[in-house]
């Protein structure tokens, strides 16, 4: 069984064993990793709000260059990502999103909405179309079946528009990469459309 490592913290009352978790949190730093789901976005939203109320009370949010940085290495998931990545482009803090691995699909997105993003040198990004995940559609009618087709027409132009709004690249641009496709892309070719700011070799 998985046990996640602990860490000794050396104090003037002497030490004490944290989660790996805490530790990271204690200094701002959170992960993204696996599957994105609905639980997945609300631990980290409530890991966001905690440090943006305790940066607000010190009266220090805007002093420093990067108050929080994320860790992805996920292939996406649930569209409440979406949730987080409103967010993440909205709160006062500022994010700095970090691809070591892959960012793929939903998780793609919430990259996009740091203020400054970057990648590890052998990392990868991913954009495609919304797809349908719900289950069988055999019980469905024609009107059920066409108000799926429009949400999804919705959901990909909504992340037409965040792609080419935070990275530059034009819509038409991006409609023409994604439309029936996975659009792949390394470090370098993420960096030279805008699509991350640089590439880092260290965490």
């Amino acid at each position: 069984m998985f046990r996640d490592p602990s860490i000794g913290i050396g104090g003037k009352d002497g030490s004490r064993l944290v989660t790996m978790e805490d530790y990271m949190f204690n200094g701002r730093k959170l992960w993204l990793q696996g599957r994105i789901t609905p639980d997945t976005v609300d631990s980290l939203l409530s890991q966001l709000i905690i440090i943006e109320e305790d940066y607000t009370f010190s009266g220090i949010i805007n002093q420093t260059d990067v108050n929080v940085t994320i860790y992805i290495s996920s292939p996406g998931g649930s569209l409440t990502s979406l949730n987080l990545y409103d967010y993440l482009l909205h709160t006062p803090l500022k994010i700095r999103t970090v691809v070591t691995g892959y960012a793929y699909s939903a998780a793609a997105l919430v990259f996009l909405a740091g203020s400054e993003r970057c990648l590890m040198p052998y990392s990868r990004v991913m954009f495609h179309e919304p797809c349908f995940s719900g289950g069988s559609i055999s019980d469905e009618s024609i009107e059920g079946i066409d108000y799926i087709c429009d949400d999804l027409k919705n959901h990909k132009e909504t992340a037409l528009n965040i792609i080419s709004e935070r990275t530059g690249v034009s819509k038409k641009t991006v409609r023409g990469k994604i439309t029936n496709r996975k659009w792949f892309l390394n470090a370098d070719e993420a960096v030279k459309l805008g699509i991350a700011d640089k590439i880092v070799h260290s965490l």
